[in-house]
């Protein structure tokens, strides 16, 4: 296919910076191998590392290119990509709507092929795994009898937990060994407190949340109690009006604003300062979860199949349709902002668009209710669900396919999460057992936790990647380190 830049009318014109040459002359001048490198750094630059590997292998990229010394100015590569439609058009290579995605050889794309890879129960681990040992280890185990409900780690790596005990503690781990049970630091008890105002009888703490910031702490008990703490551990305020059964609670990005949400359909957001700013009801039943798209914006499901999309200055709902015929289980917004998924116990996972209530995907392959939902931290398309029948899949949500289903547990998952700027995959179920899995290749790096016969409420990767802290049903707090070589 021709590569003549004199089609563009616009191609002369000078981009962002005066002193850099037009990206038309790219298509003249650039060897293969700089664009090659160019398209592979566009990818590796915009967090699209899966797709930058398989970019790299199949086209032999290499990372020392000597495309340093050739001047390309900003935006270059989407110039490029403009007039290559815009040249494949002409030439009749593929419609006036088409997509470049159409001149592209399947192999190229994040799947190496479209069918459904089931892992096998063979406990050899793949070859062409890019983890090629996983070293588990423990740095901290403890028991306060009381059920872990809820926990968070900030960029410093410290540790937030709320348990059944009424108790929030703070635990940094930076210390030596032999002295982990002094690093934790227990905050003002929920049911110590002597205030002058009537409040609700103190229950189990069930949710911890980080600001953005790192500065606040927001905590929430099963009474509906809403408190904001400051980091040092000192208490701050009480947030009054808050309706009880709190089951969801989120900062959003700026750390302007706390969500919650209740199961009676109650809607609310708290200022920073523990003002409430708006509070709405948009469901007739019960809410399952709530998401922030952004700083401003969010998305909520209910039991019925519902779904909403508000802005926080008005928080009645901009858009309001049935996502489901069952109860929507989960909603995640991806990194980006650009996608939200939804699972439901009609065994399906949708991939949405909203402002025009848009399903962009329906991902078929559970056969049995879907409990929970996991984006890939740096890869967009890439998204993880986990059934009822034990079953974990992993698809690429644009294309709508299946890449892996991955059989180990025996029970239902609770629990997914991809490890940050990683294709690591860690995943748990009611029976207590939590694999790790290359999300990749769909191939299992280890298994943790099979002497332990008590359920694992909450599991979370820290900020780095480094640690995953879980807390069980029967109070045990742990602490693991991940390694990978």
């Amino acid at each position: 296919m021709a590569t003549d830049s004199s089609t563009d009318e616009d191609s002369s014109k000078p981009d962002e910076d005066d002193n850099c040459s037009a990206p038309a002359s790219l298509l003249e001048s650039v060897p293969a191998e700089h664009l090659n490198f160019l398209v592979w750094k566009f990818f590796k630059d915009y967090g699209y590392h899966t797709t930058a590997e398989l970019f790299a292998q199949n086209n032999a990229v290499k990372e020392n290119a000597g495309i340093e010394d050739l001047s390309i100015c900003k935006g270059s590569l989407n110039k490029l990509l403009e007039m290559l439609h815009f040249k494949s058009v002409v030439d009749g290579d593929i419609p006036e709507t088409g997509s470049l995605y159409d001149l592209v050889p399947g192999e190229c794309f994040l799947s190496e092929s479209s069918s459904c890879t089931e892992t096998s129960s063979s406990e050899n681990y793949s070859e062409d795994s890019s983890f090629r040992e996983v070293v588990v280890k423990y740095i901290m185990r403890t028991n306060y009898n009381y059920s872990i409900c809820s926990l968070d780690w900030n960029f410093e790596d410290l540790l937030l937990t709320g348990s059944a005990d009424k108790i929030v503690r703070l635990w940094n781990f930076e210390v030596k060994e032999e002295e982990t049970r002094h690093s934790c630091r227990e905050m003002t008890s929920f049911g110590d407190e002597n205030d002058d105002v009537n409040l609700p009888v103190s229950n189990d703490v069930i949710l911890v949340s980080w600001s953005p910031q790192q500065d606040l702490i927001a905590s929430a008990d099963s009474s509906g109690k809403l408190k904001i703490w400051k980091k040092d551990g000192s208490f701050m305020i009480n947030c009054f009006n808050v309706p009880e059964d709190i089951v969801v609670m989120k900062w959003n990005v700026n750390g302007r604003y706390l969500l919650t949400a209740a199961t009676d359909g109650i809607i609310s957001i708290w200022s920073s300062s523990g003002n409430c700013i708006e509070c709405c009801a948009p469901f007739e039943d019960d809410i399952t979860d709530a998401d922030w798209k952004d700083d401003a914006t969010f998305s909520a499901c209910s039991k019925d199949g519902m779904l909403i999309h508000c802005r926080v200055i008005n928080a009645n709902a901009e858009s309001s349709f049935r996502g489901h015929v069952n109860s929507i289980n989960m909603i995640k917004w991806d990194p980006t902002g650009n996608m939200a998924a939804t699972c439901s116990s009609d065994m399906m996972v949708k991939v949405w668009q909203f402002g025009n209530e848009r399903c962009i995907g329906c991902l078929r392959g559970h056969t049995a209710e879907v409990n929970t939902l996991s984006w890939h931290c740096t890869d967009p398309a890439i998204l993880a669900s986990g059934d009822d029948n034990g079953a974990v899949c992993v698809w690429d949500a644009i294309k709508a396919e299946i890449l892996h289903m991955l059989h180990k547990h025996l029970e239902p998952v609770r629990i997914l999460a991809f490890r940050p700027g990683s294709d690591m995959l860690i995943s748990c179920s009611t029976d207590c057992v939590i694999y790790l899995w290359d999300g990749r290749n769909g191939k299992r790096l280890r298994k943790i936790g099979s002497g332990y016969d008590a359920t694992v409420n909450v599991m979370m990767w820290n900020r780095s990647g480094e640690r995953i802290a879980v807390g069980r049903q029967d109070g045990t707090l742990q602490v693991l380190e991940v390694k990978n070589f």
